[in-house]
């Protein structure tokens, strides 16, 4: 606040009460106008850079790297690289959760002894979510080697991520953008996609009645999976550079008929995007600048519409 107040005073003038009234009004702007940047849309201007992301990733997994042998006597282990990467991907996927402020909480009227408003226990059921045992909204993230990441939502924290990624119809996104293209690419989750889609993939996975996992792919996994680390890196430098998104106290879900109320899910792609401009900007260990030795776009090309 004494920041805002000191913008307010030396540059823009007036009161700081009022310009807060334009932090949602830029929030709208941000999500209307980007939209085709932020979802998952924006990766249809990626698509020529398929190839060049599958090296990036496979170069990367092809590097050595020490692992934890024994946890309990701080044992390590160096293992080699793999020869190449066992599959065909460009990028990751993944879902995170925002905690939010209890939907409708509080009492119906302003009196002593008021009930709860009547949307309150529908309200709970819709964004409860038993397994992190909080009320969230959840973002489907696919992130590129070279730092930019494209969402859908936020939704429902209550829904898990296989039935968030049908409704996003992101795998038959995919296939349209590369119907075309010589070669098909595919976005690589951990255990919870294994869904046999034609551009969604995971790890090497043993299922009942099968042989277990050879050495060979259960290497191809750890090699894999510290590559894959570089999605859960963003999720990081998102709430290091917007703290508000990791408060439930800003995170307040719009109401139908409280304009007054902040704005969450807008509020939340508006950062996704801020994050992506910042990295644009600057590069940073998940942006691939440095992991995946592959550059972030210049700031002018990837705000083109």
């Amino acid at each position: 606040m004494i920041i805002l107040t000191q913008m307010c005073d030396d540059i823009f003038g007036g009161s700081e009460k009022r310009w807060s009234l334009a932090w949602r009004w830029i929030l709208f702007y941000l999500d209307e106008r980007y939209k085709n940047i932020i979802g998952h849309q924006g990766l249809l201007r990626f698509v020529d850079d398929f190839p060049r992301f599958y090296t990036a990733i496979q170069q990367k997994v092809q590097q050595s790297y020490v692992h934890d042998e024994d946890e309990h006597n701080n044992t390590h282990e160096e293992t080699s690289g793999l020869a190449f990467l066992p599959f065909d991907i460009f990028g990751f996927i993944d879902c995170s959760i925002d905690r939010i402020n209890r939907p409708f909480s509080g009492p119906a009227g302003d009196y002593e002894g008021a009930g709860r408003k009547p949307e309150y226990p529908a309200a709970q059921r819709a964004f409860y979510t038993g397994f992190k045992k909080l009320h969230g909204i959840k973002v489907e993230t696919v992130f590129l080697p070279n730092g930019i990441s494209t969402i859908f939502g936020p939704v429902s924290a209550c829904r898990s991520d296989i039935p968030v990624l049908q409704m996003s119809n992101l795998n038959e996104f995919l296939v349209r953008i590369q119907i075309h293209n010589q070669h098909e690419y595919s976005a690589l989750g951990d255990s919870a996609y294994h869904v046999n889609l034609r551009c969604i993939c995971s790890y090497f996975k043993r299922y009942a009645g099968q042989q277990p996992l050879t050495d060979h792919e259960r290497r191809c996994n750890r090699a894999i999976k510290k590559a894959r680390e570089s999605i859960e890196y963003s999720y990081g430098l998102l709430s290091k550079l917007f703290h508000i998104c990791s408060s439930s106290r800003h995170n307040r879900l719009r109401l139908r008929l409280a304009k007054e109320h902040p704005y969450a899910i807008e509020q939340l792609r508006a950062a996704h995007l801020l994050c992506n401009i910042y990295v644009c900007l600057n590069g940073e260990k998940a942006s691939g600048h440095n992991m995946f030795c592959c550059r972030p776009p210049v700031l002018e090309d990837y705000l083109t519409l």
